[in-house]
């Protein structure tokens, strides 16, 4: 499955990177309805940008996700959840050169 990394993505786009890591790791997913429930608490609190983005009658409408942080601050926070988990393939260039190796997923 070859999922753009431009942003901003889909909160459907989002959902399947994110099944895409539960199965590397052997864990059932949570639902789309939870996984929107957090992207909405991550727009609250200012880490992302949204938007609904609707494409009339045949394109229908979807919400549009961008980060409203610096890619490398981010994925700096989350090297304790990046070394246990391992990363996406778009994130790696992000990640520090600090000896250790991440899976890619």
């Amino acid at each position: 499955m070859n999922i753009p990394t431009a942003t901003p993505v889909w909160s459907r786009l989002i959902y399947q990177r994110y099944k895409k890591l539960c199965e590397f790791q052997g864990r059932d997913p949570r639902t789309t309805r939870r996984i929107r429930s957090f992207l909405s608490d991550f727009e609250i609190l200012n880490l992302t940008l949204s938007h609904m983005e609707h494409r009339g009658q045949d394109g229908g409408t979807y919400r549009e996700h961008q980060l409203n942080r610096d890619i490398a601050t981010v994925v700096n926070a989350l090297q304790t959840i990046i070394s246990e988990f391992g990363a996406y393939q778009s994130i790696l260039e992000y990640l520090p050169d600090s000896g250790e190796e991440f899976a890619p997923i």
